[in-house]
């Protein structure tokens, strides 16, 4: 709270430019990891960092902001089932990130979004470069866990009786 207080004064101060860009990516990374509630608080958290991230775009931040601020905006979108955003956002930033960690968490979130769209060879080849460019981290340890994962499937009832199974069925078929 204190840090969305902060860049809220700072947005009062300066208005615009270069240095409202840098208040507006660090209250959207303090909405992005506020503690929520109940679903529907972070889904507000998710939109109030998105809203602040999309804002800093438009305040003429440094090619290296731009970077930290897509990544941002990239996992965010990802978390909102956004694929679309999440992808082309992840990847305007990979190549201008400087820190191995955003890096790797951005290329990590790229394959997972891949997967999520079903281009699961992309997908096993995006973590399989994160496995190559940060060994021993934990973003290798995730790629390497979910690599190769294809179809998801969502089971939707666990019945106890053959006859309660059969009902379901047909009353699925009926609509």
């Amino acid at each position: 709270e204190q840090a969305i207080t902060l860049a809220n004064q700072v947005l009062e101060e300066v208005g615009s430019g270069p240095a409202a860009a840098e208040a507006l990516y660090m209250r959207g990374r303090a909405y992005e990891h506020r503690i929520a509630k109940s679903d529907a608080e972070l889904a507000q958290n998710l939109q109030a960092a998105r809203a602040s991230y999309l804002a800093a775009m438009g305040q003429r931040p440094s090619p290296q902001l731009m970077s930290y601020i897509r990544a941002s905006l990239g996992k965010v979108a990802f978390f909102q089932d956004d694929f679309q955003t999440a992808a082309q956002q992840l990847w305007l930033a990979y190549n201008e990130l400087r820190d191995d960690e955003t890096k790797a968490a951005s290329l990590f979130y790229l394959g997972k979004t891949q997967q999520r769209t079903g281009q699961f060879g992309q997908a096993d080849q995006t973590f399989a470069t994160v496995m190559r460019r940060f060994g021993g981290s934990v973003w290798a340890e995730r790629a390497k866990q979910i690599q190769g994962n294809k179809p998801f499937y969502i089971q939707l009832a666990v019945y106890t009786k053959v006859e309660s199974m059969e009902a379901a069925v047909k009353l699925i078929e009926q609509r």
